[in-house]
């Protein structure tokens, strides 16, 4: 079974409004939300000792060669929006720590845990009748939630509910209707879901098949 990663950003600030924390799933897309005075443009950086790589810049050369094409800023600079986001987020983003051009400085400090989908259905599967299975996966990207597929029966129908968690991930419950016969007795059903390249599985549920 893969995993995911969560990546968690702890920001302190004065000037520059930062939140406490953001979270994020790996493959996913995450924005780091900043608020300060109307200002002509923003870089961020990382926070080295003896150095400090650009983390996004207009001047994309600029750009450190991991970050390059994941970063962003799309908020008005001239409402004071400083807010970064940072696409397909990977493990090496791991323990990092990013700041704002503005002053003081505001940094945050990245870690990693692991997440995965969560499957759940209905406890009884009649020959012939629908019956409705979730697949659950927590992401940070509500504008591109992860594709879901399922394994082991095909689906007559699926539709999706997105809905925002406390800790500042969302979560999206993506449920199918399955119509069963006798030959899908204890097959196994699971589903899948894909963060840029980095594929995910649930655990597998086993079908009952009952007849009328």
């Amino acid at each position: 079974v893969s995993t995911v990663s969560v990546l968690i950003c702890l920001c302190h600030g004065w000037d520059v409004q930062v939140p406490e924390s953001v979270t994020a799933v790996e493959g996913s897309c995450v924005t780091l939300p900043c608020s300060t005075s109307p200002h002509s443009h923003v870089v961020w950086y990382l926070h080295r000792q003896l150095s400090s790589p650009v983390v996004y810049s207009t001047n994309q050369k600029d750009i450190l060669k991991k970050f390059k094409g994941r970063t962003s800023v799309t908020g008005d600079p001239a409402e004071g929006d400083c807010s970064l986001r940072i696409d397909r987020v990977q493990p090496e983003d791991n323990d990092e720590n990013l700041y704002p051009w503005t002053y003081p400085v505001n940094m945050c400090f990245f870690t990693v845990k692991p997440e995965k989908p969560h499957i759940s259905m209905e406890n009884q599967q009649m020959e012939g009748k629908l019956f409705s299975a979730n697949c659950s996966i927590r992401h940070s990207c509500p504008s591109s939630p992860p594709p879901v597929e399922w394994i082991g029966l095909s689906n007559v129908s699926n539709s999706v509910t997105t809905t925002k968690d406390q800790d500042g991930l969302w979560t999206s419950v993506f449920q199918a209707k399955f119509k069963p016969n006798l030959q899908d007795h204890e097959k196994n059903l699971s589903c899948q879901s894909t963060f840029s390249s980095q594929t995910t599985y649930s655990n597998a549920l086993q079908i009952n098949v009952l007849c009328e």
